[in-house]
C-alpha cells in the first residue's frame, strides 16, 4: 500500500519529524514501512521561463543557445531541442536540481559554451511521456513561478506500507483509517472533514436531483 504523508496531514498534525523517524515509530507501533520515498521535490526548483532568443552553437549543428527570461535575469542555455524559439514559456531547472533519474545539474561546458541549466521536457521532469522536445506551457504562464506551485504538484512523502502487516487491519486499508492510526501513534486530535458542509459540496457537483448511481 502506497500511503501519501501529506493526504494524512489533512486529518492530522503530524510533528515536523525526519521522515525516516516518522516511518520508525511507524512501524514500531502499527506496521512495517518497507520504504519512504519523497516525490516532486525537483518540482519547486524548476521554474517557468520565456525564450526571448536563440542562436545557432557556432560549434555545434544541432544545438542552440537560447536567452531565458527568469523573471530575475537573463541567461543563456545550450539547448538541442527542436521546438526551443524565442516567445514560448518553458520549464527551466537551475544548476543544483536534481531530476527524478538521479542527475544532479552543475555549470558544465557544452561545446565550450558555459551552460548554468537546463530546458526541460516532460519525460526528463517526470510530469508526462512527451519526449519530442520542450514542455510548452500556455503564453499567461507567470514567468518565475516554481513548477511545484504552477502545476499543482507540491512535494509529497510517500510510505510503501507491507500489505501483509495489514492483512487482518480492514481499518487501515484507506488513508482515513490510516490517518486514525497516526492521531493514536502521535497523540494527536483526529480531523473529520466530512461533515455538513462536505456533504454540501459533493451534492453540488451532482447535476440535477437524481441520484447518479442507479440500482
Amino acid at each position: 500500500m502506497i500511503l501519501s504523508i501529506d493526504w494524512i496531514r489533512e486529518f492530522v498534525d503530524l510533528p515536523e519529524e525526519v521522515n525516516d523517524e516518522l516511518a520508525r515509530r511507524f512501524t514500531l507501533a502499527t506496521c512495517e514501512v518497507d520504504e519512504v520515498k519523497t516525490i516532486n521535490s525537483h518540482l519547486s526548483k524548476v521554474i517557468v521561463v520565456e525564450i526571448t532568443a536563440t542562436e545557432p552553437h557556432p560549434q555545434a549543428d544541432k544545438l542552440q543557445l537560447a536567452t531565458i527570461n527568469t523573471g530575475s535575469e537573463e541567461k543563456v542555455i545550450v539547448c538541442g531541442a527542436p521546438n526551443a524559439r524565442p516567445g514560448i514559456k518553458v520549464p527551466f531547472a537551475p544548476v543544483g536540481t536534481t531530476l527524478p533519474d538521479g542527475l544532479t545539474l552543475d555549470a558544465r561546458k557544452v561545446r565550450g559554451i558555459l551552460s548554468e541549466g537546463m530546458l526541460c521536457g516532460e519525460v526528463e521532469l517526470g510530469i508526462g511521456s512527451d519526449d519530442e522536445g520542450l514542455k510548452e506551457f500556455p503564453a499567461d504562464a507567470p514567468v518565475g513561478t516554481p513548477l511545484a506551485q504552477y502545476l499543482d504538484m507540491p512535494t509529497d512523502i510517500l510510505f510503501d506500507i507491507d500489505n501483509k502487516s495489514i492483512t487482518n487491519r480492514p481499518d487501515l486499508w484507506a488513508h482515513y483509517g490510516m490517518a486514525r492510526e497516526f492521531a493514536a501513534v502521535f497523540q494527536q486530535s483526529l480531523k473529520n472533514p466530512f461533515d455538513a458542509a462536505w456533504e454540501k459540496s459533493l451534492l453540488d457537483k451532482i447535476p440535477g436531483d437524481k441520484s447518479p448511481v442507479s440500482h
